[in-house]
């Protein structure tokens, strides 16, 4: 709990966790977090989150450069990507608070953005997917704390034509993290993951 503590408090930072699953295999993560802030002109920065195990292989990075407009306001354009994205999202955070402390951001994504343009088949997606993640933690340098995360991803449809098939995709997840003091040394934690999403191939 304190290091997870530290790490939402720092600025720079390299973390990893491995466990064994079985003699061959780890449940694997890793996030690099590196960010630059400048008071009352904006900030930088560039965090990336991996994570591997029997069911799932994920990577997410992303970009940012923001502006402050106002008292603790700010607004910023955003790329994300990976090593196992061909395309990549395009975007706009608009955001209050401060990245090691209490914040509240909304972000809009367009999803795959340059596929329909760049892409040399004639597979397409019928609709421009697009993505709206809202996200916000309280202060985590005090020991009641709370945190979450909402995604939202519009529905997909991809239109293979050159393998006869359509390919279709709706997901919504939360996440809500809670730490309350039940005493001097207990202190109550809580958990919470949610996940809906449905795949078709017709």
């Amino acid at each position: 709990m304190s290091w997870q503590q530290v790490w939402r408090q720092i600025n720079l930072g390299y973390l990893v966790s491995a466990g064994s699953l079985n003699a061959s295999k780890f449940s694997y993560r890793e996030d690099i977090k590196f960010i630059e802030v400048v008071p009352d002109v904006g900030m930088m920065s560039f965090v990336q989150g991996r994570y591997e195990d029997f069911l799932q292989q994920s990577r997410h990075s992303e970009v940012r450069l923001a502006g402050y407009v106002g008292h603790n306001c700010y607004l910023a354009p955003v790329a994300e990507g990976g090593y196992f994205k061909k395309w990549g999202d395009l975007g706009g955070v608009v955001g209050t608070g401060s990245p090691t402390g209490a914040f509240l951001e909304a972000e809009f994504y367009l999803v795959d953005h340059f596929y329909n343009q760049k892409e040399d088949s004639n597979d397409t997606n019928s609709r421009q997917p697009w993505a709206f993640t809202l996200a916000g933690r309280s202060d985590p340098r005090t020991r009641r704390f709370g945190e979450f995360h909402y995604e939202y991803e519009s529905p997909v449809r991809w239109e293979r034509l050159l393998e006869n098939y359509i390919y279709t995709n709706y997901r919504q997840a939360l996440s809500l993290h809670g730490a309350l003091p039940w005493s001097e040394t207990l202190m109550f934690l809580s958990n919470l993951d949610l996940e809906r999403k449905t795949e078709g191939k017709q």
